[in-house]
């Protein structure tokens, strides 16, 4: 059996289906019945990293508009930083 878990983001006309996580089970047993602790953190972690991509690149483009006349911003640098959370 083989599942495959994605993760599919609507925001206004655009859909975006991302894989996340693939699992396969070639036999079964107590042990092996629903999710590991290590395919749910994986399943977890997956999930964040996508949604919190997709809610930067929002904020970003939303807010390279000016909110009086909404005309786009100049670009005055760059910088990169990271973030960091409990799930990576």
């Amino acid at each position: 059996m083989k599942v495959t878990v994605q993760l599919k983001i609507e925001e206004d006309d655009i859909v975006t289906v991302d894989e996340v996580s693939c699992i396969e089970r070639l036999s079964f047993s107590e042990e092996t019945i629903g999710l590991q602790l290590k395919e749910a953190k994986e399943i977890t972690s997956g999930i964040q990293k996508i949604m919190i991509q997709h809610q930067i690149d929002s904020f970003v483009k939303s807010s390279r508009k000016c909110p009086d006349c909404g005309k786009t911003l100049s670009v005055k640098g760059v910088q990169f930083f990271d973030i960091q959370n409990s799930f990576w």
